[in-house]
């Protein structure tokens, strides 16, 4: 719903997939701007295709925590630019069009949680950020 309400021409593009037993030991409003952040970097890396955009996003308990993944059909990230993308304002946008603080947001969030970040080509090109944080110790 607030995807739709900044973005309304976001149409069918996002596609969640969310496992039914996801629980997530983190800060609500937190987490809920690292994946607005995701989610608008993926709208925003899809208009620079010919494609339809198509954003899937899915989560699962795994390894003792709960993993999100935020996967889009744009072009992709080089290969060359992945070391520097959670660095605080690095963009590949040119000057004026983006901050190149979304993703340094995102690390810094999970950070807080003690979770971890990373970005790879997705499956079907693409990037796909992969968010996992850990589930809450009860021992």
């Amino acid at each position: 719903a607030l995807l739709r309400a900044e973005q309304p021409d976001v149409g069918d593009a996002v596609t969640l997939a969310m496992s039914d037993d996801l629980q997530v030991d983190a800060d609500g409003q937190r987490m809920q701007q690292a994946l607005l952040n995701l989610i608008r970097n993926a709208l925003e890396a899809c208009k620079e295709t010919t494609t339809a955009p198509r954003i899937t996003v899915s989560g699962a308990m795994r390894d003792r925590g709960t993993e999100i993944r935020v996967c889009d059909n744009g072009p992709g990230i080089a290969a060359g630019n992945l070391a520097r993308v959670f660095d605080p304002f690095f963009t590949t946008k040119p000057v004026g069009k983006g901050s190149g603080l979304g993703l340094f947001v995102v690390h810094e969030i999970v950070a807080e949680h003690g979770g971890r970040v990373s970005i790879t080509r997705g499956p079907e090109g693409g990037a796909c950020v992969t968010v996992w944080i850990p589930a809450e110790d009860n021992t």
